[in-house]
């Protein structure tokens, strides 16, 4: 009887170890999609605890090499945007992509703070799943997608401040044309006095070649010869007409004494 006892003994225990074994391996290889967003929701809330200071003491503790792993991302996210995003609402659109023993997890976690303004931020993750007894969950990044229905990096100016730039733009556009404008005035109204420059430089330019002029030597005529000097040349005539009849052997009546007149010769120069 006693056997029988030990033998059911140790089948049940047997059969405690199998199932209870079983259960184990199934949860740690069971990440459904759920269990894999509350995780991530989890992570999120936890930083929570911590304030910016805090938070970023943390990061810095690390070494630089451990910056860029675990939940190191999360700190750094949580110290630099904690204090103005507020507390967690949600988390939602939970996507994820198996390549063997690797998944990758992406989901949306929603923000709001105490004036009502909401932030999305997208929670990027990956977990290890090499080791199905204890698999590594690690926080790739964390980035804010969205504030109050306006996508990050898009333009976030309300209606109101975009229409005060507009005025604001119509203001400067008009008032560079009404200054070309009165540039322009200018320079037509002073048009009228280039006229008068343009004859106050020619009677300079005029002035100083009439000086020129002025200031050249003009040939005296030749002065007339004394009267004296007209009979001494009648006398030198008379001479040489006598001259020359003597050596013909002729009359001195018949011979004309005129003056030579001197030809001439322009055209040899020209």
């Amino acid at each position: 009887m006693k056997r029988i006892r030990a033998i059911f003994s140790i089948l049940a225990c047997v059969l405690v170890m199998c199932f209870g074994a079983t259960a184990v391996f199934a949860e740690a290889v069971n990440l459904e999609d759920e269990n894999l967003q509350v995780i991530m929701k989890n992570t999120a809330a936890a930083l929570q605890q911590y304030s910016a200071e805090s938070a970023l003491q943390q990061y810095n503790d690390k070494e630089e090499s451990m910056r860029d792993t675990g939940i190191a991302p999360c700190l750094k996210f949580w110290s630099e945007n904690g204090e103005t995003i507020g507390t967690l609402q949600d988390a939602f659109d939970f996507k994820s992509t198996r390549t063997g023993v690797t998944i990758e997890c992406t989901v949306t976690l929603l923000y709001k703070n105490e004036s009502g303004s909401e932030t999305k931020v997208r929670m990027d993750g990956t977990i290890d799943n090499s080791d199905p007894e204890s698999p590594m969950w690690e926080v790739l990044s964390m980035t804010t997608t969205e504030k109050d229905g306006v996508a990050v990096g898009e333009d976030s100016k309300g209606m109101g401040e975009k229409l005060a730039d507009a005025g604001l733009n119509t203001l400067m556009g008009m008032g560079t044309v009404f200054i070309i404008l009165i540039l322009i005035s200018g320079i037509i109204a002073l048009l009228k006095f280039v006229p008068m420059l343009v004859n106050k430089v020619s009677g300079m330019w005029r002035k100083k070649a009439e000086d020129e002029i002025e200031d050249t030597e003009i040939p005296q005529p030749m002065a007339e010869l004394p009267a004296g000097e007209l009979a001494d040349d009648l006398e030198l005539v008379a001479v040489i007409t006598a001259a020359i009849a003597a050596s013909q052997e002729t009359s001195a009546d018949g011979l004309v004494v005129r003056s030579i007149r001197r030809k001439s010769n322009k055209w040899k120069r020209a």
